[in-house]
């Protein structure tokens, strides 16, 4: 089996990239001043989570992934914070942001189990 394809069945890759590509569409029609703002932002730092998990896959030594998967973790919390903004300005509804919110904080769960996972095997 690729390392790829064991990649996009880790569950918090998979909660990342869906949510990832939700919000995108939501995002692409928010009206430009909102885009240019929060909506670059936010797409931004939940772009960053899935990509500093693909990359801390794919390091070898378990120091570097550690490192790579706190950034993850800082981003999802960096998301967060948008999410947050987004919902307070009425740019997202009050359900969908709390839903949005609620996978963050299952994401930020996977990403410490992750790194506990990583810093037993070192």
């Amino acid at each position: 089996m690729s390392e790829v394809l064991l990649l996009e069945q880790m569950s918090v890759y998979k909660l990342q990239t869906n949510l990832s590509d939700e919000l995108w569409e939501i995002v692409s029609v928010w009206n430009y001043f909102a885009k240019d703002t929060i909506g670059k932002q936010l797409t931004r730092a939940f772009d960053s989570i899935g990509a500093n998990i693909a990359e801390g896959y794919g390091r070898f030594n378990y120091g570097e992934k550690i490192t790579v998967y706190f950034y993850a973790r800082g981003s999802a919390y960096e998301s967060q914070y948008w999410i947050k903004r987004a919902k307070e300005r009425r740019l997202l509804e009050n359900e969908k942001a709390n839903i949005y919110l609620s996978t963050i904080q299952k994401i930020t769960t996977e990403l410490n189990r992750l790194i506990k996972t990583c810093k037993d095997k070192r």
